[in-house]
């Protein structure tokens, strides 16, 4: 895949009781399109990535996945703060519909 242009590595809302904000990020993730983003990251370099237990990293990226409906490429974000922690999920992400990115 080559990627050319801007992407954003997206913030992950977050609602009140701690849980991510899916409709939100949706919103996000459409209004990013609508802006022109030529690709985007989730969980990327914005810092909550490595406070995400590995089955919300993977419905972050769903959601965007979803939400961005082939309109856009996403770069799923692997890295993690923690230096022996890549998680075996983070690896591949076929499943979730993105490309991974370390």
């Amino acid at each position: 895949m080559d990627l050319m242009g801007c992407g954003t590595a997206l913030v992950t809302p977050f609602r009140r009781d701690g849980g991510v904000d899916e409709p939100a990020l949706h919103a996000l993730v459409n209004w990013q399109i609508e802006q022109g983003i030529d690709f985007l990251v989730p969980c990327g370099t914005t810092g909550e990535a490595s406070t995400l237990t590995e089955a919300e990293w993977l419905r972050v990226v769903e959601c965007v996945v979803g939400a961005a409906a082939g309109r856009v490429p996403v770069i799923a974000d692997a890295h993690t703060t923690q230096r022996m922690r890549l998680w075996p999920g983070r690896r591949s992400s076929p499943e979730s519909g993105a490309c991974r990115g370390y």
